[in-house]
């Protein structure tokens, strides 16, 4: 059988590389979690043949063809409990006294706190649990009374368990 190799971040890769598989039985998939940066870094060497990147603009040598997938939505996630403490739609300032789960990584010895994207930037938040992936975040943010910002697509399976709401802010439409 062929093969195919796959590179994304990692809650793309989760979600969409079984999807894959099930859609082209004929072919043997290499999934492989990968920063945007190391994506677009290392694609001259060809060790990979589809790269999912979350980015407007890709920097990837010309020998590579760009298809945009479409924008890439974002939410406000947390357990049951706490999104019913927040009610409806609540306030900005209601959420800045609740923790959140913040995307952190490592380098060069350093601990690096990550930019999310979320309307309320990190230093107007509670930094509550860390961490570098999306899904452990999200498992995180099941198990706690913190809230997380993270890609609806990678809260799909938290949603239909019913172990994370969703939760609407007046304001914000993100994607």
């Amino acid at each position: 059988r062929r093969g195919l190799t796959v590179v994304a971040p990692s809650f793309i890769v989760a979600a969409v590389t079984p999807a894959l598989a099930c859609e082209m039985p004929s072919l043997r998939f290499r999934a492989l979690q990968m920063s945007n940066q190391v994506m677009m870094a290392t694609a001259s060497q060809r060790q990979f043949e589809v790269a999912l990147l979350i980015t407007e603009e890709p920097k990837l040598p010309s020998s590579w063809q760009t298809v945009s997938l479409g924008a890439l939505q974002w939410g406000l996630f947390a357990s049951p409990k706490v999104a019913r403490s927040l009610g409806g739609r609540p306030s900005i300032q209601s959420l800045k006294s609740i923790p959140f789960v913040t995307p952190m990584s490592l380098k060069q010895g350093q601990w690096i706190t990550s930019d999310d994207g979320c309307p309320l930037g990190v230093d107007e938040r509670l930094v509550g649990h860390e961490t570098e992936t999306a899904i452990v975040g999200l498992e995180l943010a099941a198990c706690s009374e913190q809230l997380i910002f993270a890609p609806r697509i990678a809260a799909i399976a938290f949603l239909k368990d019913r172990r994370l709401k969703e939760i609407g802010v007046p304001g914000w439409n993100v994607q």
